[in-house]
């Protein structure tokens, strides 16, 4: 379902839990006023949250606006997007609902849609993560969404491009948001004081020699006191406002997000990986951690030394070898 603007009715409901404040506005008060039923007055309701606010049911005395939406639009994000944003206006398509926005995009990019195109969800209901978890999003909470890019590149540096992103968004959180205890974990995930907080899911489609495009799919835990998780990662997940202590603008960080993104693919693009090499080592603050190598066939301990030239992980083994893993779960022990 595509994120519409809101119509006249939807105006009209909002106006009047604007209106009553702290208090709630009754079902019985929103129905005369838009001429509906009770039940249309649920509708209404659920509109509303599929657009990012936030309204609270109270039994027996109607509803009350909790917090006004900053699910991310074009005009939200506007006032944050610098001239060089890696970013097509003309294609930014929203739901409040998908089954995964690297799906929705998948579709686009099939269909010739430009670099830079962007979906965006407020919910999905099969979002994934890097090999094959499921990504759990919160309604008016979290961020997630999915960039389109069309580098000429061959294959097999396409996972360079999940260290890009990575490097971008831990450049807005920790220089625009001031976000404290943040570390990158190779390959894909952002960690605030040891959490996950972040994580990105790189997807392409190429020919033999040649990508034809790069999905980065990307969610992020933006808002909530963590309450909201599922029960498996309680102990593991965190979000931004639960280390800052206030909540975030979401079309703000997607913004400058994109922001970086441009800058960083500009580089890259320009310059190859060692460009973004070592500010990537900089937030990740790996040499030297011990860390848990998960294979396909196979599990280790050993500590990590670096990347190199390609973006692989350098390990060395507690027998002394050292070994360049490509693809694996990598777990930090210290």
């Amino acid at each position: 379902m595509c994120a519409s603007r809101l119509d006249d009715r939807d105006e009209t409901l909002l106006a009047l839990l604007r209106q009553a404040g702290e208090l709630p506005c009754s079902g019985a008060e929103i129905g005369r006023a838009l001429g509906i039923s009770r039940a249309g007055v649920w509708k209404r309701i659920e509109r509303l949250r599929q657009a990012g606010f936030q309204v609270e049911a109270i039994h027996r005395q109607g509803y009350r606006l909790v917090a006004e939406s900053d699910f991310p639009s074009l005009e939200r994000m506007q006032p944050h997007l610098a001239a060089d944003a890696l970013f097509n206006p003309h294609y930014l398509k929203l739901f409040s609902e998908t089954d995964s926005t690297n799906r929705q995009l998948a579709q686009l990019a099939r269909s010739g849609a430009p670099e830079g195109s962007l979906c965006c969800a407020e919910v999905q209901t099969q979002g994934r993560g890097r090999l094959q978890r499921s990504w759990y999003s919160a309604a008016g909470d979290n961020l997630t969404f999915s960039l389109l890019l069309r580098p000429e590149m061959a294959p097999g540096k396409a996972s360079q491009i999940t260290l890009l992103a990575g490097l971008a968004l831990a450049e807005s959180l920790r220089h625009t948001f001031q976000v404290g205890g943040l570390q990158l974990k190779w390959p894909n995930d952002i960690l605030l004081h040891g959490r996950k907080c972040a994580g990105i899911l790189t997807e392409m489609a190429a020919e033999p020699e040649q990508v034809e495009y790069v999905i980065v799919g990307v969610g992020i835990n933006v808002n909530g006191d963590g309450s909201h998780f599922p029960e498996e990662i309680q102990q593991t997940a965190t979000t931004i406002e639960m280390i800052k202590g206030s909540r975030i603008s979401r079309s703000a960080l997607l913004a400058h997000f994109l922001n970086r993104m441009g800058y960083w693919y500009q580089r890259y693009m320009a310059e190859g990986f060692e460009a973004l090499r070592q500010p990537w080592l900089e937030h990740a603050d790996i040499a030297g951690r011990r860390v848990r190598i998960n294979l396909h066939k196979e599990q280790f301990e050993a500590t990590a030394e670096a990347l190199d030239e390609e973006g692989f992980l350098l390990v060395k083994r507690d027998g002394g070898e050292r070994e360049r893993v490509i693809a694996g779960d990598v777990a930090l022990l210290s």
